[in-house]
């Protein structure tokens, strides 16, 4: 909705955010994977079509990017496959409501 403020969920990415205004929320991504990014380097993005191809929620700035892979079944049935392979108990980072500490609010 517009003038709502949100960001895709991450979850390999260590970021820092904070908000200068009503509406304006500015991020800084210091970590994938637990190692710093590098400027000259490209990286890629999975997500919904929704959001990504669609533009879904506001996240116009994806419009012209380049598709990998498109139309490779249902987002929900990728992520429930992929969960019922991978994690058979809950990880301990969403055993709190507060995760594992990635995500952090700047004053």
């Amino acid at each position: 909705m517009p003038g709502e403020m949100s960001f895709l969920e991450i979850t390999v990415f260590t970021l820092k955010f904070y908000i200068p205004g009503i509406f304006a929320m500015l991020f800084r991504i210091l970590a994938l994977g637990g190692k710093p990014l590098e400027a000259e380097k490209t990286y890629s993005l999975a997500g919904t079509d929704y959001t990504l191809r669609d533009g879904g929620d506001g996240y116009s700035m994806f419009a012209g990017c380049p598709v990998l892979e498109a139309d490779v079944g249902l987002d929900f049935d990728a992520l429930k496959n992929y969960l019922e392979e991978n994690y058979t108990e809950k990880p301990s980072a969403y055993a709190t409501p507060y995760g594992d500490g990635r995500i952090v609010a700047m004053p």
